[in-house]
């Protein structure tokens, strides 16, 4: 190649570094804005995840460009083209800096797809308790109605009593009751014993009976203890267990369910009346 083409290819390739670096510059300064802008506690819309990957992938694609020509300059015709050492810093400088917000971006990502992977480990996890609770009762209408209590107690109503310390006040206390016994004893229990609307009374087996009193049934729920002392000191009813477990908040009443009735009840003799707080 003759040597003044030869010098002017190379003119033009250096024209090429000059237009590619001013175009990378401005896309630099426009990503660095845009992961900014990039936070672990808002939204990232799919569209703008899908901009900023494609964004760094074009930065990187230049700056290959730009040392693909650097290259083909320093070997070929450096005798024609000096070297830019300012430009160079800038553009190893740009490389940096791209890449840090580039990892920070993603870095944002990973956190916000673990707070949402634990989000939903937390529901699982919730809705795993949840029928735990349900099956505390056997009828499908009473674990709806169980279900339906349920949510009652994780109102944020309640939640804010409870902070506040109101929720645990006298006569806030509900109670699960389990009552053992032969199943005439039981079926008359069921048809004596005064209960509230509110109550889930449940056949959980032919020889047991299994109860919820919510905390805003009519009348006091120590005043349910006293009827129960009484239907035990009478036939048929004194031969039976009666376990009531009286708990003050859903956590309470979780561990209750959780550490079941049938250990307190192998331990009862017939005709007592055992009460475990929870």
């Amino acid at each position: 190649m003759p040597k003044d083409q030869a010098q002017r290819y190379a003119e033009s390739l250096e024209k090429n570094i000059k237009t590619t670096f001013t175009h990378l510059k401005k896309t630099v300064e426009e990503f660095q804005e845009m992961c900014k802008t990039i936070s672990p506690d808002r939204h990232i819309p799919r569209d703008v995840i899908v901009d900023t990957r494609e964004i760094y992938k074009e930065i990187q694609e230049r700056t290959k460009e730009i040392k693909a020509i650097q290259q083909l300059l320093d070997g070929r015709y450096r005798v024609y083209v000096k070297r830019d050492p300012i430009r160079d810093k800038e553009i190893l400088e740009m490389g940096f800096l791209a890449k840090s917000c580039y990892s920070k971006f993603e870095y944002i990502l990973m956190q916000i797809e673990e707070k949402a992977k634990a989000k939903e480990r937390e529901k699982i996890k919730e809705r795993e308790k949840a029928k735990e609770l349900e099956s505390w009762v056997r009828s499908e209408e009473n674990q709806r109605k169980f279900s339906r209590y349920l949510m009652t107690l994780k109102s944020p109503e309640r939640e804010a009593h409870k902070e506040t310390g109101l929720e645990a006040t006298e006569g806030k206390d509900f109670m699960l009751i389990v009552v053992k016994g032969d199943s005439t004893s039981v079926d008359q229990l069921i048809t004596r014993f005064p209960w509230s609307e509110t109550d889930i009374v449940d056949r959980y087996g032919v020889d047991e009976l299994r109860a919820v009193m919510p905390h805003n049934r009519q009348g006091s729920l120590s005043g349910v203890e006293n009827t129960l002392r009484q239907f035990s000191q009478s036939d048929p009813f004194s031969r039976m267990k009666y376990l009531l477990l009286r708990a003050s908040s859903l956590k309470g009443m979780q561990t209750g369910m959780a550490h079941g009735a049938e250990k307190p009840l192998r331990e009862m003799v017939e005709g007592e009346v055992r009460v475990l707080s929870i």
